[in-house]
């Protein structure tokens, strides 16, 4: 009986020593890992692994210690390094293939590179309103704002195009020139704007000269648009104090509105820093029918406005001295307002304006 206990003993160290033999197939290329075991190697320990393992792209039988099949990888990658010559190939097809089924979804900018060009089908816009000097209040109230608007455009990212439309009225050639460094340092794109009507002709055509829908246009959608100006109900008026044929010039109003192609935005998020942007044009209140009334319903896009004043005394509060010296050198700062308007003061009344939200 001692004798056979003896030989089972040996015929298990010798079965063990083979297993721990088999679990590390490496060990003649000189890498011998670590095992881990429950009792941290103070007992012998052995594991019942099934015959055929897989360790890595291969079977390995652990009795005969031999490789007995190959996993084939498979043919599609995750990641590709594509050559130099190669790299203008799609790799989607347009967002918005869905509008344009008459056109390949991998075509780009309707086959016309040298006329459009469109990163992404889509494009924020920034409009400012012309200005005019007053003892009483800051020439550049508009310019600042826009320029903090345009800022958060390009700061939130992407490949989305961002313009910056000036109204050109009350701005000196000085200041054009400004404006155009400003929008070359940011990365963004200056266009003059003539008139109320050349106004709804870019955001139609992408052209201030044409007000039909274009394909420039319906390749490059509004996404978001954000408007500094004065304003009354039913108007924002972007000559104000500037001579009464100037204020008619630029007076873009719900007939102005109207004309908007709903072609030309794309679930688009519309705000005016107005006065009475949101005022119904027949009475104090709100009741719908006012600037961004009609602008919601004309784009179908989430539409906001104020009911009241718009207030830009606050746009600079707590400022730095380098802001006060950067407006002293350049008549105003280049870096931009350092708020947004907020709500005023409706009338002569004590009572604050609202900011009127309409959602499509």
């Amino acid at each position: 009986m001692r004798k056979l206990f003896i030989l089972c003993a040996l015929l298990l160290l010798m079965f063990a020593g083979n297993n721990i033999k088999a679990q590390n197939p490496f060990k003649e290329y000189g890498y011998d890992p670590g095992v881990l075991t429950l009792s941290n190697g103070k007992y012998n320990e052995f594991f019942n692994n099934d015959t055929i393992v897989q360790i890595g792209t291969i079977f390995f039988n652990t009795i005969t210690e031999k490789v007995v099949a190959y996993i084939e990888p498979d043919t599609i990658a995750d990641e590709v390094a594509y050559e130099p010559e190669v790299v203008s190939r799609w790799l989607a097809p347009d967002p918005l293939a869905e509008k344009y089924v008459e056109w390949s979804p991998y075509n780009y900018t309707y086959n016309n590179p040298v006329l459009f060009i469109d990163p992404n089908g889509m494009e924020g816009v920034v409009v400012t309103g012309g200005e005019y000097d007053s003892e009483k209040r800051y020439k550049y109230n508009f310019v600042e704002t826009s320029i903090n608007q345009l800022q958060k455009l390009v700061d939130a990212g992407g490949d989305e195009p961002i313009t910056w439309a000036v109204m050109n009225v009350g701005y000196s050639d000085s200041d054009i020139e400004k404006f155009q460094e400003i929008a070359d340092k940011m990365g963004v794109n200056l266009q003059l704007v003539g008139s109320a009507e050349e106004l709804t002709n870019y955001l139609n055509s992408k052209d201030v000269g044409s007000s039909e829908l274009s394909e420039a246009r319906e390749g490059d959608q509004v996404t978001s648009l954000a408007v500094f100006g004065h304003g009354f109900a039913g108007s924002a008026e972007f000559g104000y104090g500037q001579g009464d044929a100037a204020q008619e010039k630029f007076s873009w109003g719900m007939n102005e509105a109207s004309n908007l192609n709903a072609g030309a935005f794309n679930n688009a998020q519309i705000d005016f820093y107005t006065c009475n942007a949101g005022t119904d044009v027949n009475s104090t209140g709100f009741s719908g029918n006012s600037l961004i009334r009609t602008v919601a319903n004309t784009t179908n896009s989430t539409t906001t406005g104020y009911w009241g004043r718009t207030d830009y005394a606050t746009m600079n509060r707590g400022q730095s001295f380098s802001n006060k010296l950067n407006r002293f050198f350049n008549g105003f700062n280049t870096r931009g307002s350092l708020y947004l308007p907020t709500p005023g003061r409706k009338g002569r009344t004590k009572i604050r304006s609202t900011r009127v939200k309409l959602v499509r």
